[in-house]
């Protein structure tokens, strides 16, 4: 089954992507449930970061999409990676510093 999403609405999720009701159907579809699997899978259920395995993780590891380009159709060794919680913050808050020009 191929799925395609297309951009309806404003609600910005990152710099030039809009998270839409397509992308949240897809984000709690079988489809992404599998692709999630197939990374946690790929990193051994650990945190690619940090190591910390999924058992350590109070509510497990979540996959983090490195780009959106191809949502839906996302390559799972370049798109995505396995994060802790705690690891899955900091690369966010690292995107938020970076887009608001802040320098050590």
């Amino acid at each position: 089954m191929v799925l395609t999403y297309t951009v309806s609405c404003n609600v910005i999720l990152k710099k030039g992507i809009y998270m839409t009701e397509e992308y949240k159907r897809y984000m709690h579809s079988r489809e992404w449930d599998a692709t999630r699997q197939q990374r946690l899978d790929i990193d051994e259920h650990t945190c690619a970061m940090c190591g910390r395995p999924e058992a350590k993780c109070r509510n497990g590891l979540q996959v983090h999409h490195i780009t959106y380009q191809r949502l839906g159709h996302e390559d799972i060794y370049n798109d995505l990676v396995s994060l802790c919680p705690a690891c899955h913050r900091k690369i966010h808050a690292y995107y938020r510093r970076k887009r608001h020009g802040y320098k050590h």
